[in-house]
């Protein structure tokens, strides 16, 4: 035991003399480095300086060119700043914000709003890190942009085979999720009558009527997804089962073997004892998007279909 822990303590005085940590940067140290990022850049902006924006930007992102029509778009327009916003909100396809820590910061005073979207780490490809994006908006209409966001995220296999789900453990979260990958996993069986299965008895014969309209809609088989995002607990649980749990999730990053992008977006009532024909999904929306992310770091609406009323 004394040599394990003399070796211990000399490992410990080694990293210590070393000036490292076995622990990387916190979320906390790695939103603020992106937020730096972000002032850095409106100030560059403010000065009209693209030598020092253009050093802001990720080496994925940046285009010379571009960033300098950015800046004669926009005509010197921004000088100073009444408002900042500091967008710290959950992501969809970020699971981990210190494997690839990405944020948004709002620069605005009465007539213009400059955007910006920075990336403080990511274990993806280091060349994701730094200012990914900006925009400039009057009002509410955009001006000039330069940059993208780039999304990133573990491509995900829908099951082969059907899901098993209890609905009665205490991590509903788990449960929620496996109810929604039997969904992805009908859907991709072409499989009618598992699908509106998962529907209330409401909502049954609207299902099976629209199966094939969401089908056809699609246009072909599912070969990935990213993220079932889903909110867990629920109103009522009793010792060992939940009396009542209802959610909305969604299922993001839905991509096809035509690489197209889509997400569904459900309500789902998966316990109600009081009422069981109650059980199932209420309402089904799935939207085609437009590949990658906007600078709200969300999906840009192709169309949609839905089945039942938000």
């Amino acid at each position: 035991m004394r040599k394990i822990t003399t070796t211990f303590l000399i490992g410990l005085a080694i990293i210590g003399l070393a000036g490292c940590s076995l622990i990387g940067p916190s979320s906390r140290e790695l939103r603020q480095d992106a937020y730096n990022m972000s002032q850095n850049a409106v100030e560059a902006v403010i000065k009209e300086d693209a030598g020092a924006l253009e050093s802001l930007f990720c080496q994925n992102t940046s285009d010379a060119r571009k960033i300098g029509d950015f800046l004669s778009e926009i005509d010197g327009n921004f000088t100073k700043y009444d408002n900042v916003t500091e967008v710290n909100l959950p992501v969809h396809f970020i699971s981990d914000s210190e494997d690839y820590a990405i944020y948004r910061s709002e620069y605005s005073n009465s007539d213009y709003t400059v955007r910006i979207v920075s990336c403080a780490r990511s274990v993806f490809d280091k060349n994701d890190e730094g200012v990914q994006y900006i925009s400039f908006y009057k009002g509410d209409s955009l001006v000039a942009s330069a940059g993208c966001v780039i999304e990133r995220y573990k491509a995900n296999q829908v099951p082969g085979k059907k899901t098993d789900v209890n609905l009665n453990q205490l991590d509903s979260q788990d449960a929620q999720r496996k109810y929604d990958l039997n969904v992805l996993y009908y859907l991709n069986q072409k499989d009618k009558d598992g699908f509106v299965s998962l529907f209330s008895a409401a909502m049954k014969d609207e299902a099976e009527d629209r199966f094939n309209d969401v089908l056809d809609f699609m246009g072909s088989g599912i070969n990935t997804y990213s993220v079932i995002e889903a909110p867990g607990g629920g109103s009522e649980w009793e010792k060992d089962h939940w009396n009542y749990m209802e959610a909305q999730t969604s299922i993001y990053d839905i991509v096809t073997s035509d690489e197209d992008v889509f997400e569904i977006r459900m309500n789902t009532v998966f316990v109600d004892d009081g009422h069981p024909s109650n059980e199932g999904i209420t309402y089904f929306e799935i939207r085609k998007v437009e590949h990658g992310v906007n600078g709200l770091l969300e999906h840009d609406v192709i169309e949609c279909l839905v089945i039942g009323e938000d």
